[in-house]
């Protein structure tokens, strides 16, 4: 029988410990058609590495028991100053 599905809010630096999963799952999900991404761990780890330093960033992870299956993130627009 398969776990309940869980599902995970976290943000700025509490995504960090997350950061091994996401990179695996990207890489998995982008690698089918008609991406054909071959990432590395190491490339993916450095771009979610913008989520982490952004503590307004949001990823919704969703685990079957302890297995990352599903992700969704966010960050929000760049703020600029208008000008006068």
């Amino acid at each position: 029988m398969t776990a309940a599905l869980r599902i995970v809010r976290v943000s700025g630096a509490a995504i960090a410990q997350h950061l091994p999963g996401l990179a695996r799952l990207r890489i998995q999900v982008f690698r089918e058609f008609p991406y054909l991404y071959e990432g590395s761990e190491d490339y993916e780890r450095a771009y979610l590495q913008t989520y982490v330093d952004s503590a307004d960033s949001l990823f919704v992870l969703i685990f079957d028991g302890d297995r990352l299956v599903g992700a969704s993130s966010g960050l929000p627009p760049r703020q600029r100053e208008m000008p006068a």
